[in-house]
């Protein structure tokens, strides 16, 4: 399916030039955009082409041009604006903030079309658990940090499936409106919506050049997670979106999670003490499942952090000695990428 188009309609050539690079940058960006700082360029264009969407600063003479597209959003410059016609977006924040607000807008203003997204072309995809019957063992940072390691040659999405997750550095950065918890997805997938890329887009946080999704907002929604639902969830993320690799930050056990463990393709085991190395917690399941575990399951020592500020570099962990030990693990998963475009 064609992507839908995004017209971009900015005076400030300085500004239009800033937000089209910033988007030229983008992996699998959900729309094929054009900037316009003249009216006159953006009508000899809408003469003969379709528009989706239309950006449109509200400084701009955008009233006309926006009776010829279907949707129009507009940037404004004042942070707090009621407008009757248009959503707004404020203009000065991060040009990651204002996609992804665009995306949440569309959404929103589409949830109910007959419009579906197709499923893409299969394509290869990993997928890898990090998990830990114990707290404190550094597992959510080694799943960013392996992240971080892979992105290095793939699209890379983070899952976080903590029963109870806590509030990390990354999150922080993020506007708390913009940080949706991954109870959101559940629910719109359970409403049989497939525009799913769109709509993880919208909720992503941006680490470096991973996306992550925070956990959830209800501990129910993982506990009640029957194989069925962790079936539709992983088929959903595999079919409708264009990851090369996805990873999960897994802390508890369930029926849910045993599909997971069944479908990824290793379980990665951090811990930073021997009393942590051991595997009690296969016990849980049927002899036939613990053969499997065997299999996929790899422990990892990893050094344990002296100071909370070395937590806070991505970049530090994932080329220093933390990251230096999982990349003992997968030695050759920095060519995931090429392996996949050579089949």
């Amino acid at each position: 399916m064609e992507k839908r188009i995004l017209a971009i309609l900015e005076p400030e050539e300085e500004y239009a030039g800033l937000l089209l690079n910033f988007i030229k940058e983008k992996k699998d960006f959900l729309f094929e955009t054009r900037v316009f700082t003249k009216l006159d360029a953006l009508y000899s264009y809408l003469k003969e082409n379709h528009v989706d969407v239309l950006l449109a600063a509200k400084t701009s003479d955008y009233k006309e041009a926006a009776k010829k597209v279907p949707f129009t959003i507009l940037l404004t410059e004042e942070q707090y604006v009621g407008e009757d016609s248009h959503p707004v977006i404020y203009k000065f924040q991060s040009a990651e903030h204002i996609l992804r607000e665009v995306f949440d807008i569309y959404l929103a203003h589409h949830g109910d079309s007959e419009f579906r997204y197709l499923p893409k072309e299969r394509h290869f995809c990993k997928k890898y658990v990090v998990f830990s019957p114990y707290g404190g063992t550094g597992k959510t940072t080694a799943a960013i940090t392996l992240g971080s390691i892979l992105s290095e040659n793939n699209s890379v999405l983070v899952v976080n499936l903590e029963m109870f997750p806590k509030s990390y550095f990354w999150e922080k950065s993020c506007r708390e409106e913009q940080a949706h918890g991954i109870s959101e997805l559940f629910y719109y997938m359970g409403q049989s919506h497939c525009d799913l890329e769109m709509k993880i887009k919208s909720m992503v946080i941006p680490i470096g050049h991973i996306d992550y999704l925070s956990g959830v907002s209800n501990l129910w929604d993982l506990q009640e997670m029957q194989e069925g639902d962790m079936y539709q969830f992983l088929h959903g993320l595999e079919e409708y979106t264009s990851y090369d690799v996805i990873i999960f930050d897994v802390t508890f056990l369930s029926k849910g999670i045993s599909v997971l463990f069944e479908e990824c393709t290793n379980i990665i085991v951090p811990f930073f003490k021997e009393s942590q190395n051991n595997t009690q917690w296969y016990q849980t399941f049927s002899k036939r499942e613990q053969k499997l575990l065997e299999q996929k399951v790899k422990m990892v020592l990893l050094p344990k952090m002296e100071y909370m500020d070395e937590l806070a570099d991505i970049y530090y962990l994932a080329h220093g000695a933390y990251g230096e030990e999982l990349r003992k693990i997968f030695p050759e998963e920095g060519t995931i990428y090429e392996m996949r475009t050579k089949e």
